[in-house]
């Protein structure tokens, strides 16, 4: 019965797409947007406009695959749980991670999950060990999740979210006795009225890069950045990345390489294939970037494929991916 629902297309267009199937999607997606009013249908035609978009991205990507081997990291690191937002030392030796499984501090759960927790593993010839939670002093029975990491594995960056605010940005440092207690990142990084979900250092760590939805963006979510002030000892006024970065769409977890040019986040802007996709940027001598370029498929889906970061050798890249040969939900891949 076609026309049980004019939606209907719409969403046979997106099981299509999730499915690699573009052909099909795109003549889905245009029947659904012939049904619609151009006087009264503004959002849905916008919003359908993307998806046709979206699988013409796919297309031309998929058409010129990037030669890379994608490895799940194994059950020491991921399980039947969600894991994501790995990062990473420059050296690869330590990864920290978030998960939402059994066993979290307090084992709350919140629309049938777990509160998000943090863990870590270290590799030992090769091989990571077992992950465990990262400390007491860093998980809660909140939300406590990992955004980023300093190139020397010393300073960690997490999201928690004790249900009074909209979710800030944390640090904890590395310690002959363990992890530090959490320390605030200052009114010019967090704000009440906000949500502050993901943190990149650069590597001389003057600049802070982090991700926010507060006024003055070029959409909801988008990426900012922040000096350090030497003389007052504290995180400078927030600036906007710019629009050549920032869209109206959703940019999450940014990832400043250790040759402090080059830029890694995730967006659901730009020339994506679906969901987020990984972009990378070039920032120029004068402050400016380049056009932010998609890394490509495989690694890119028409799914979310979200929280990339790079090793300091420029030959291994981590983030967290939803792959049906996965252990269960998002798991954390080596590429």
């Amino acid at each position: 019965k076609p026309t049980v629902d004019k939606a209907i297309h719409y969403y046979i267009g997106y099981a299509k797409q999730l499915h690699y199937a573009w052909e099909e999607a795109l003549y889905e997606y245009k029947l659904y947007r012939n049904t619609l009013s151009q006087k009264d249908d503004f959002a849905k035609i916008k919003e359908v406009n993307k998806k046709i978009k979206e699988c013409e991205s796919g297309q031309k990507l998929m058409d010129e695959p990037i030669r890379v081997w994608i490895d799940n990291l194994g059950p020491e690191i991921n399980g039947k749980y969600p894991e994501y937002a790995g990062v990473i030392s420059a050296d690869e030796s330590l990864i920290i991670y978030t998960s939402r499984r059994a066993g979290s501090t307090g084992e709350k759960t919140i629309n049938g999950m777990f509160m998000e927790d943090i863990y870590i593993s270290e590799k030992v010839d090769g091989k990571w060990n077992p992950a465990h939670s990262i400390s007491d002093r860093i998980n809660t029975d909140h939300h406590d999740a990992t955004v980023g990491l300093s190139n020397d594995g010393q300073i960690l960056y997490t999201y928690y979210d004790s249900g009074k605010n909209k979710g800030d940005l944390f640090q904890s440092t590395r310690q002959p006795d363990g992890w530090s207690k959490l320390e605030d990142l200052g009114k010019n990084i967090n704000n009440k009225d906000t949500w502050e979900t993901g943190a990149s250092l650069s590597f001389d760590k003057k600049t802070l890069y982090f991700v926010s939805n507060r006024d003055g963006g070029q959409g909801e979510r988008d990426i900012w950045f922040s000096n350090w002030n030497e003389e007052k000892e504290r995180w400078g006024e927030a600036k906007n990345l710019g629009p050549t970065i920032n869209t109206e769409y959703d940019e999450v977890g940014i990832f400043a390489h250790p040759d402090g040019k080059t830029f890694y986040f995730s967006s659901g802007g730009h020339d994506a294939m679906g969901g987020f996709d990984i972009f990378k940027a070039t920032r120029n001598e004068d402050g400016t970037f380049n056009t932010p370029i998609n890394i490509g498929f495989p690694v890119n889906t028409p799914d979310d494929d979200v929280h990339f970061v790079m090793a300091g050798n420029g030959r291994h890249g981590y983030y967290s991916s939803f792959k049906e040969e996965g252990y269960g939900e998002k798991d954390i891949y080596l590429i």
